[in-house]
């Protein structure tokens, strides 16, 4: 639909109103001048005749017979219908008949009318012709309103077509309003009621066709951000609830362990020092695991709150990534696993933070060991393409199932391996923090698995 401008049309209306009302004064004005000139002038008198003809025609007829009563009633009868006075004279000048006492002298006999009151009426003279020969004159007293028949209808011709053409527009102004203004408007209120009832579900029914439209779509994306706000209230709300219930039960484990062996050692069990070393390391590996735990937290909070700054600096790919990869050899090593490097890491020059994305990769490595078994290998390789580096870390673990595949970077998310009581350390947060990382960096994460296969995940990390 053609876009259609309120104020614009307004301004024309009222501008055509306007002309409508001007050009009917002006028409108005122009036709009572033009009557009034054909007013003044002294009416026609074969007009007239044609106007008296039946009354005249009586009276040629029953000219003898005008004294009789028969005669006269229906020549009065005549002259009431047509609102005509006469009077009937012989050729002696002797009146005949007469309805209105009118007094003409003979000598006036000779012309046409005789103007008796210029303001009211007219006196027409027409002789009375009987088979070929005048016998009289009839005097016919005529008002000007008779002559001028159309002279008061003439009047309002203009100022009704005026009035039909103004009714027309302003009928046209209504429904322009209805439809463009009141509707747009009632659908409006019963919009806002609904939010103020809590019902932000509903959408709003406008067309994209008005000034109005700006207004509507205010409202419809007022609406949109407070169903926005109160959703991300909600999932925040339940985040908070997820995170509690995270730390408490991921601290829980650790901090029970190191309890116990602490009171193992109070208590004396460890009787030799490589005992002692023994739960020791255990205190540490759990110490290590608290730690891991409070820092995904901490950095999950910050990723919420966009407080999870990227300082990009210009490195050198192949140097940046052998050195972190030769310091997780070593802990590789220690778990009994092999981390295996596929592919000669390219040398280009990436735009990164470097320690976030040592923190992407240790996350990966993390997941890796986790999920491969004493004596089994892990495979790390950098693929260059057209604009960016493809890194990889691939283990040989348990895999992941179909139905989790889509699910894995999602905070929180543990899937149905994580019920296994060896894998329940973490609170499901590291692949959340590597995919906000990557995609801070202009990259794409994305993950292949079979189940009793081996997992692998992808991310980039554009060139410069």
């Amino acid at each position: 639909m053609k876009q259609v401008k309120i104020k614009s049309y307004f301004i024309s209306l009222i501008i055509s109103i306007l002309g409508i009302l001007i050009a009917t004064a002006l028409i108005t004005f122009l036709i009572v001048v033009q009557n009034y000139k054909e007013i003044s002038k002294l009416p026609n008198y074969k007009e007239t005749k044609v106007l008296v003809n039946e009354a005249l025609s009586y009276v040629e007829v029953n000219f003898g017979q005008l004294k009789d009563l028969k005669s006269i009633s229906e020549l009065e009868d005549i002259l009431e219908k047509n609102k005509f006075k006469l009077q009937v004279l012989n050729l002696d000048g002797q009146t005949i008949y007469n309805s209105n006492h009118i007094n003409v002298n003979n000598e006036e006999v000779n012309i046409k009318y005789i103007n008796i009151d210029t303001d009211k009426t007219y006196n027409y003279i027409f002789p009375v012709v009987v088979n070929g020969r005048t016998v009289g004159n009839s005097i016919f007293s005529i008002s000007k309103q008779q002559l001028n028949r159309n002279e008061i209808w003439t009047y309002f011709i203009p100022i009704i077509i005026g009035i039909m053409v103004t009714v027309v527009v302003f009928l046209k102004m209504y429904v322009f309003i209805k439809e463009y203004i009141l509707s747009p408007i009632e659908e409006l209120k019963y919009f806002t009621d609904n939010i103020s009832k809590g019902k932000y579900k509903n959408k709003l029914k406008y067309e994209i066709n008005s000034e109005i439209t700006g207004l509507c779509s205010g409202f419809e994306l007022m609406q949109e951000e407070l169903v926005y706000s109160l959703e991300r209230q909600t999932k925040l709300e339940k985040e908070r609830k997820e995170l509690i219930a995270c730390i408490s039960h991921d601290l829980k484990t650790p901090l029970a362990s190191i309890k116990a062996y602490v009171g193992a050692i109070k208590d004396g069990f460890a009787k030799d020092q490589i005992t002692l070393q023994s739960y020791v390391k255990v205190i540490d590996d759990k110490a290590d695991n608290i730690l891991s735990l409070i820092n995904d937290f901490f950095e999950h909070s910050k990723a919420e709150l966009g407080e999870l700054r990227i300082n990009k600096s210009q490195n050198y790919s192949k140097k940046f990534i052998l050195k972190i990869v030769e310091a997780y050899t070593i802990e590789f090593n220690k778990k009994g696993m092999e981390l295996i490097i596929d592919t000669e890491v390219p040398e280009v020059l990436i735009d990164i933070d470097s320690l976030r994305m040592e923190q992407v990769i240790f996350n990966l490595f993390q997941n890796a060991m986790k999920y491969t078994s004493f004596g089994g290998s892990v495979h790390f390789g950098v693929i260059s393409e057209k604009s960016f580096l493809r890194v990889y870390v691939k283990d040989t673990g348990i895999g992941i199932s179909n139905m989790d595949l889509s699910y894995i970077f999602d905070k929180f998310f543990r899937g149905e391996k994580e019920q296994d009581i060896e894998f329940q350390e973490g609170a499901g947060l590291g692949l959340y923090i590597c995919k906000y990382i990557v995609e801070a960096h202009g990259g794409e994460i994305y993950v292949e698995s079979e189940i009793n296969q081996g997992t692998t995940i992808y991310f980039t990390i554009p060139k410069i």
